[in-house]
């Protein structure tokens, strides 16, 4: 039955999927890498994989040299943090929306968001397929699981996939990064202040 079922997504996704993306994360050494301070700032695993594959997107439709395109973006509801993980959708649904008078980017975004929400796999069966391949990716980096490795090879056979695991270094990276930036703002301002006096 298992494979029965397993079968049918991977037909479904085969026949309505034109790529699929996955950000991976293992929590327990995001967790282990950061500080709840730094976590309450800048986010969970959870939404750090959500930033990720916004990032993804936008990446991939620059590359696709298409028109900006608009999406809809729907969570599974009942994560601990898919509230957090709506608001890194809004405040970049804020930032790309060209009727928002705000700070213009020099070129339009590639991406921008239409509806967002949070979902129930009952109400939307697209979120079977998204599970699927969310367990399926993950399975394949923690386990090296053989039945989801199976299950990737077939569908990414007929369907150009692309994804990132943040491990240790991806991880460090952001945090200093996160650092970087945090001296360049104080810079500025404490550049500003004096100009202003």
């Amino acid at each position: 039955r298992r494979n029965q079922v397993a079968g049918a997504l991977v037909s479904a996704i085969l026949d309505h999927t034109e790529f699929s993306m996955a950000v991976t994360v293992i929590p327990r050494v995001y967790d282990r890498l950061t500080t709840k301070q730094w976590r309450s700032k800048y986010g969970t695993a959870y939404a750090s994989c959500v930033s990720g594959i916004l990032i993804g997107l936008i990446e991939y439709l620059d590359i696709s040299d298409g028109e900006a395109l608009t999406l809809n973006i729907f969570l599974e509801d009942g994560h601990a943090h898919a509230g957090e993980a709506e608001e890194v959708i809004r405040d970049y649904k804020a930032f790309s929306d060209p009727n928002v008078d705000a700070i213009r980017v020099v070129t339009d975004p590639a991406l921008r968001i239409g509806d967002y929400g949070r979902l129930t796999k009952e109400a939307a069966s697209p979120l079977w397929a998204a599970d699927l391949l969310s367990y399926c990716v993950y399975s394949q980096i923690v386990r090296r699981d053989a039945f989801c490795t199976e299950i990737m090879q077939t569908i990414h056979s007929r369907i150009p996939g692309f994804g990132v695991h943040l491990g240790d270094e991806q991880i460090h990276t952001m945090v200093q990064d996160s650092v970087l930036g945090e001296n360049l703002t104080r810079e500025w301002k404490e550049d500003m202040h004096r100009l202003v006096k």
